[in-house]
């Protein structure tokens, strides 16, 4: 008598129920690891309940959530090749590096000067229109903000290479291949090179000479731009994932999960990491665990990164309103309708002043403290970069070609430069100012 367990039709109906369950189970793990609109969920996600939740990779397969160790290559300005292997984790600890405590790197260089992401750097204005030391093309389009440590400026290209250039010339000194393109800004510390590139994987590299020295793989592209300090990295992926990983092995410290892709960067604090997110909310994690503390609701996609000045974090969203909100309990202290969304141009504050710009071309300067509109500047097209702010002028890059100096006290114009194509967000060192522009083109301006 043929049995039950080999009838087709019965195969058929245990595989349906098989895969309902599986649905439900995934559909339930994913509501619990974002939790309902008024909850403070107190739980960090797993590695192994966010292999669950997270969609596979196009070939089937489950994504993987750790750092591959590996042998790579650099390719050096004459096209030489070198290899290093990754330190091998400790094998009685699957996790790598364990890490119970907070250490600042007050050197390090990220996307938005620090990890407060105020744009503020430290220096002499350039109060005049300023001439330019030098030029260097990459090649391709560029969306990638450089970040500078002494001698050498790092930036990425859409020609899928991360190159470092000598500041005093801007000649190559080396370059590193990933697999897509480098929209990711780098991060400079522990003399290492971080970023992320829409290949999915996060890279660290030796900075001296463009040696890999481990690479993380995630579930979907990376844009977000790294924040370090002396022990972790962290950054968010387009597979809604906000990761921390150690900056010694490349292995995987915590990771938290929000409702969209992530393009923000994340902002720290002494105790959180806050970061938004395309889902429309501002995150706030424990910096050292994951655990979620709070969100908040922008009303649109967080593409621009946060800004930490006092006891606020100021953010502006796609829905055209800019946030203070008070970091304590996220919750919101004021806003302000900018009347147009505002994509990527993360907020500068310096004083009592904070600078952010909008997609209708209009820079405002509003209070910090109460959100009322100080003054405004018009530039003639989007503007999609974020403030810079040096000795009381804010620079900013539109996409009418021009860089923009502004006067902080009263909006007033100190100069423009055309420089082409759609200007990026400059960053300021040792007295000059580099920017990128979308031709692929990198700049160095000086007085």
């Amino acid at each position: 008598m043929r049995s039950r367990a080999g009838n087709p039709q019965f195969q058929g109906i245990l595989a349906a129920v098989l895969a309902a369950v599986v649905v439900l189970v995934g559909a339930l793990v994913l509501n619990s690891l974002l939790g309902s609109d008024g909850d403070t969920q107190d739980e960090t996600p797993t590695a192994i309940a966010l292999v669950t939740a997270l969609p596979t990779s196009a070939d089937g397969q489950t994504p993987t959530v750790g750092g591959t160790p590996e042998a790579t290559t650099a390719s050096s300005p004459e096209g030489q090749a070198d290899a290093q292997m990754t330190p091998t984790p400790n094998p009685n600890d699957q996790w790598g590096v364990v890490i119970d405590s907070i250490i600042d790197d007050k050197s390090a260089q990220m996307f938005r000067s620090n990890t407060s992401r105020n744009g503020v750097y430290k220096g002499n204005a350039i109060a005049e229109q300023p001439a330019t030391k030098w030029t260097a093309s990459l090649g391709d389009e560029n969306f990638s903000v450089p970040a500078v440590r002494g001698d050498k400026v790092v930036v990425g290209g859409n020609n899928d290479m991360l190159t470092c250039l000598d500041t005093a010339t801007g000649e190559v000194i080396w370059q590193s291949e990933a697999r897509d393109d480098i929209s990711s800004s780098p991060a400079i510390g522990s003399n290492r090179v971080f970023f992320g590139s829409f290949d999915g994987n996060f890279y660290a590299l030796d900075l001296d000479n463009g040696r890999r020295k481990w690479r993380f793989e995630t579930a979907g592209p990376i844009h977000s731009s790294p924040a370090i300090d002396a022990q972790i990295v962290y950054f968010g992926g387009y597979d809604r994932v906000v990761y921390a990983v150690s900056i010694a092995d490349g292995t995987l410290v915590w990771s938290g999960i929000t409702g969209g892709q992530i393009q923000s960067s994340p902002v720290l604090t002494s105790k959180l990491l806050i970061i938004g997110s395309d889902d429309g909310y501002l995150y706030a994690f424990d910096r050292l665990t994951g655990k979620r503390r709070w969100r908040f609701d922008t009303g649109g996609k967080v593409t621009a990164t946060p800004t930490i000045a006092g006891n606020k974090v100021f953010v502006a969203s796609e829905s055209g309103s800019i946030f203070a909100v008070t970091i304590r309990d996220g919750k919101e202290a004021w806003s302000f309708d900018a009347g147009s969304p505002v994509s990527f141009s993360s907020p500068a504050v310096s004083g009592e002043t904070l600078v952010v710009g909008s997609d209708s071309g209009t820079v405002f300067g509003l209070s910090d403290e109460t959100g009322e509109q100080l003054w405004t500047f018009e530039a003639q097209a989007e503007v999609r970069s974020s403030t810079m702010i040096v000795d009381g002028v804010a620079y900013v890059g539109s996409y009418d070609g021009n860089l923009y100096a502004i006067d902080l006290d009263d909006g007033s114009e100190v100069w423009a430069l055309e420089l082409g194509g759609s200007v990026g967000s400059p960053v300021y060192a040792d007295g000059v100012i580099y920017v990128s522009v979308n031709s692929g083109d990198v700049y160095a301006l000086t007085p």
